[in-house]
């Protein structure tokens, strides 16, 4: 599946927050309950599943375009899946097939970060 084609899901996502934290059945100590590390870190809805299903669909919607902001957002993300337990017992939403392809689309646009860089250009002497 290509980025576009979770549009359903980015138009159903309820923005309820439950992708920061580990499902509430699962806690045993509240010290332990949040469960997306990039929430933790940057504590902003943006590094959130709901806040990557936001400027995806703006993307799509042609509202903003892939600059330093939209990167920043999109490889903070360490692909857990903590948000994908919790979303698909909330809400059977995808968010993490869904940011894997939105990387796919930053690879295939050219918009990587700096720090990618060298991991390329080694990659790419070694297949050739």
């Amino acid at each position: 599946m290509a980025w576009q084609d979770f549009e359903h899901d980015m138009q159903r996502c309820p923005r309820c927050s439950y992708c920061k934290w580990i499902p509430w059945r699962f806690v045993r100590n509240i010290e332990y309950m949040q469960g997306c590390p990039s929430v933790a870190r940057y504590n902003w809805h943006a590094y959130s599943a709901g806040g990557k299903y936001n400027i995806s669909y703006s993307l799509l919607k042609e509202r903003i375009e892939i600059d330093d902001s939209f990167l920043n957002v999109v490889y903070r993300c360490l692909m857990d899946g903590s948000c994908d337990i919790a979303c698909k017992m909330q809400q059977d939403l995808e968010p993490l097939q869904h940011m894997q392809e939105l990387r796919i689309k930053c690879v295939d646009e050219g918009a990587l970060l700096p720090q990618h860089q060298p991991l390329f250009e080694a990659c790419a002497k070694k297949i050739i």
